[in-house]
């Protein structure tokens, strides 16, 4: 039940967790109806346009929200039941060091060592659980080792 998640009073809310380079993530907000305006005004689309591979090497979108808006927004994070498949739900099992290795240089601020995974279950609270990156739920395979994804992911 994702009611809790959208019934806030916020005038805006985004997912995040400080330990990220980019600590908010763009694949979750909410806000009313003409909150932060600067977030727009400031946007200009020439600072992130793609290199000659197709990748936004400056960033993108959730770089922008970073710049403009970080610190001090509210967030959504696990205890709100938003998880990160990779970050938080994911069994690792041999690979744990290797991919939080991994994770860590690509995704973490310097110093940081979390990268918490677990057993694979479905944590208790859980109301969103993101896949971002290369885990893509609709894939049998990752099914199978999770099969609480496909009780739950529906298309």
């Amino acid at each position: 039940d994702i009611t809790p998640i959208f019934t806030r009073d916020e005038d805006f809310i985004i997912w995040g967790e400080d330990w990220r380079k980019l600590p908010y993530c763009g694949a979750l907000w909410m806000l009313k109806c003409g909150a932060r305006p600067h977030v727009w005004d400031r946007f200009n689309p020439e600072d992130y346009q793609p290199n000659a591979h197709g990748l936004y090497s400056k960033g993108s979108d959730q770089k922008h929200i970073n710049k403009i808006l970080y610190p001090g927004e509210v967030t959504w994070t696990d205890r709100d039941g938003v998880y990160n498949f990779a970050t938080d739900v994911k069994d690792y099992g041999e690979d744990t060091e290797r991919q939080r290795a991994h994770f860590l240089r690509a995704h973490c601020k310097k110093g940081h060592k979390k990268v918490k995974g677990s057993d694979g279950a479905l944590p208790d609270n859980a109301r969103i659980v993101f896949f971002n990156g290369a885990h893509d739920p609709s894939n049998k395979q990752l099914q199978k080792e999770y099969p609480w994804i496909q009780e739950y992911w529906h298309l």
